[in-house]
C-alpha cells in the first residue's frame, strides 16, 4: 500500500498483540490499533477502547483484506471511512464502495490482499510478486549475528525451529532422521536450532541452540543463516521475510499453496510420504545451489 500510495498515512487494525513492535519502522504506518482476539477479564472494555481509537479518525479508505474475516467486517462497517475496499462474497455484509470479486485461482494468502487492492483501485500491481518484509534495522542485523555468535554457532548455518504447535509438529525424532541424513549430504552444514522458550531442550544437544523472545531480533538472526528449515508457523514465516532460502515442512494440516513461503528462493515441501532421508534429499539440493 505504501509504495502506490507513498504519502498515505496508515492505520493498523489487528488482534495480534505485539504487532506494534514487530512491525516498527515499516513505511507508512502510523498507529497499529489492537483488538482483543481471545476472551478475558476486562475483553468488553478493551474492544471498545480499541473501536473508540479507530472511530476518533476520519479515513479516505478502509480496507478489508480478506474473505473470511467477522472481525474484519466489523471494523470495516464501523470506521468512519469515506471509502471501503474489500471482497464481494456471498457472506459480505460489511458495506462496500470497492468491491472486489474473489480470484478465480488459488491465491496465497500473503498475496489476496495485493491482489485485491491492485483490482479494488486499479493499480498495476502484481500479486504473484507479493513477498514477506520486515524493515529491519542495521543495528538489529548486528544483534541477531551477535546471538549467533554468543549460541556458538558459526560457519555455513542451517536455521530451524522444530516445534511446530499441534498437528503441524512433526516431532523429535523425525528431526533427528532428518539431520542425520542431511549431514551426510552437507558435512559442511552447521545447524542452529531456533527454540521457542529458554527452557525448551534442543532436539540435539551437540547442535547450537538459542531462545530469541524478540520476533524481530529472531528475524534478524535467521537473516544471518544460509538456510533456514521449519514446518509450517510463524518462525516459517519470519524467515520467508529475510533473504534467506526458506523450507516449509507440510504433513497436511494446513496448504503450501495459502500458506508456504512466498519467495522464489523458497520451497515447500509435503512430507506425509516421504521419509525424513528422501526430504533431507530435496533439501539439500537448494543447499548446494546456494554454494
Amino acid at each position: 500500500l505504501h509504495a502506490v500510495l507513498p504519502h498515505a498515512s496508515i492505520d493498523l487494525a489487528v488482534s495480534y498483540p505485539n504487532a506494534a513492535t514487530l512491525l516498527a519502522g515499516t513505511p507508512g504506518l502510523d498507529r497499529v490499533i489492537v483488538f482483543p482476539h481471545k476472551g478475558g477479564a476486562g475483553m468488553a472494555g478493551r474492544y471498545l477502547g480499541a473501536l473508540g481509537v479507530l472511530r476518533r479518525r476520519q479515513y479516505d479508505l478502509a480496507i478489508e483484506p480478506t474473505q473470511f474475516s467477522t472481525s474484519g467486517r466489523i471494523v470495516l462497517a464501523l470506521s468512519r471511512a469515506r471509502h471501503r475496499l474489500g471482497f464481494a462474497t456471498p457472506t459480505q455484509w460489511a458495506p462496500l464502495t470497492h468491491a472486489v470479486p474473489p480470484p478465480v485461482q488459488v491465491l496465497h494468502m500473503g498475496a489476496e490482499p495485493v491482489y485485491l487492492l491492485a483490482q479494488g483501485l486499479n493499480l498495476p500491481i502484481e500479486p504473484a510478486s507479493a513477498r514477506l518484509w520486515l524493515p529491519l534495522s542495521a543495528a538489529e542485523l548486528a544483534t541477531g549475528r551477535d546471538a549467533l555468535a554468543r549460541a556458538g554457532a558459526s560457519g555455513r548455518l542451517v536455521g530451524y525451529f522444530a516445534h511446530a504447535t499441534g498437528l503441524k509438529h512433526l516431532g523429535k525424532q523425525w528431526w533427528l532422521d532428518f539431520w542425520t541424513a542431511f549431514l551426510e549430504l552437507a558435512p559442511d552444514a552447521r545447524p542452529v536450532e531456533f527454540l521457542p522458550t529458554a527452557r525448551t531442550p534442543p532436539v540435539n544437544p551437540a547442535f547450537a541452540a538459542l531462545n530469541l523472545p524478540s520476533q524481530r531480533i529472531l528475524t534478524a538472526a535467521i537473516a544471518s543463516t544460509q538456510l533456514f528449515v521449519c514446518a509450517d508457523g510463524g518462525p516459517m514465516h519470519l524467515a520467508g521475510s529475510t533473504d534467506v532460502p526458506t523450507v516449509g515442512f507440510f504433513n497436511g494440516h494446513s496448504d503450501p499453496q495459502l500458506y508456504g513461503p512466498l519467495k522464489d528462493a523458497d520451497r515447500s515441501i509435503d512430507v506425509r510420504h516421504l521419509t525424513p532421508r528422501e526430504v533431507a534429499a530435496k533439501v539439500y539440493e537448494l543447499w548446494s545451489a546456494g554454494k
